[in-house]
C-alpha cells in the first residue's frame, strides 16, 4: 500500500464494538441491578448476555477499562441512566434503545485521540 499513514482502517463503530461496548453494557447492567433491582438473570436476558457476563461486569472483571471515563462524561452517563430507565419501565423498543446506544457511542467517540489507547 506504500506510504500509508495508518496500519489498518478501523471504522468508529468497529472500535466501539470492540473497546467501548463492553463498558456501555457494564454501565447499563450496573444501573439495572443496583438502581432498579433487576436480578443478574433478568439483566442478562434483557442485554442478550449470560448471567456470568453480567456478574463479571458487576465485579469489574469485564468492561471496566473505560468505566471511570464513561461516568465522568456527564452526557454519556445521563444517556446510560435514561436508557436503563426506559428498559426498566419497558418504554423502549429495540430500535429506540439502539438509537440511544448510538448516541452514547457518538458522545464517547468525540474523545481526544490519545484516550483511545486502552
Amino acid at each position: 500500500m506504500g506510504n500509508s499513514v495508518f496500519e489498518k482502517l478501523e471504522m468508529p463503530c468497529e472500535i466501539v464494538a470492540k473497546k467501548l461496548m463492553p463498558t456501555i453494557r457494564a454501565s447499563i447492567a450496573e444501573v439495572l441491578v443496583k438502581k432498579y433491582g433487576f436480578s443478574i438473570y433478568e439483566t442478562a436476558k434483557i442485554l442478550g448476555l449470560t448471567p456470568a457476563a453480567i456478574s463479571n461486569y458487576l465485579l469489574g472483571k469485564r468492561g471496566a477499562n473505560t468505566f471511570p471515563e464513561l461516568k465522568e462524561n456527564k452526557l454519556a452517563y445521563n444517556l446510560i441512566l435514561l436508557l436503563a430507565n426506559k428498559i426498566a419501565s419497558q418504554k423502549c423498543t429495540s430500535i429506540e434503545c439502539g438509537e440511544i446506544i448510538c448516541t452514547i457511542c457518538r458522545t464517547l467517540i468525540k474523545r481526544p485521540k490519545y484516550m483511545w489507547e486502552f
